[in-house]
């Protein structure tokens, strides 16, 4: 049992007809009473700024930085401490036809990996990798 409380704000801005950004800030608040209390498990601040820029009308640069911060995870039925971390993507998309869009993204471009959760059935926090894709999206 116990209080959640917190706030989330977010902002956009147009920059110009072009170029757009978003902003956003998160705090959470968990007060809660338990032999194991995972307050800790959930990060107290996120923050992330967003831009969306068109290149020309077919073709759009997305930009986006996050920063979540430090919580205590279950690891191997014990608590470890994963770090704050920051991290950085970029996507280029290109609208071939009002039906079909390509992309490619490259994701958590700052680091090799960084650590996000552990797991009480095994001794190892899971690595969220950096990686690339390649994405298509057909409306109709």
């Amino acid at each position: 049992s116990g209080r959640t409380y917190g706030t989330e704000i977010s902002m956009q801005w147009r920059a110009s007809d072009r170029w757009s950004f978003v902003a956003s800030h998160t705090w959470l608040h968990l007060d809660l009473r338990a032999d194991e209390a995972p307050e800790q498990e959930s990060p107290q601040h996120q923050f992330q700024l967003r831009s969306y820029f068109d290149v020309t009308p077919a073709l759009q640069l997305n930009v986006a930085g996050y920063y979540v911060d430090a919580i205590e995870s279950p690891q191997d039925n014990a608590r470890a401490r994963i770090g704050s971390h920051t991290r950085v993507d970029v996507g280029l998309n290109w609208r071939v036809h009002e039906s079909l869009d390509l992309g490619i993204w490259g994701q958590n471009l700052l680091e090799g990996s960084h650590a996000e959760f552990g797991s009480f059935k095994t001794p190892h926090l899971a690595e969220i990798p950096r990686s690339f894709s390649l994405r298509a999206r057909w409306r109709y």
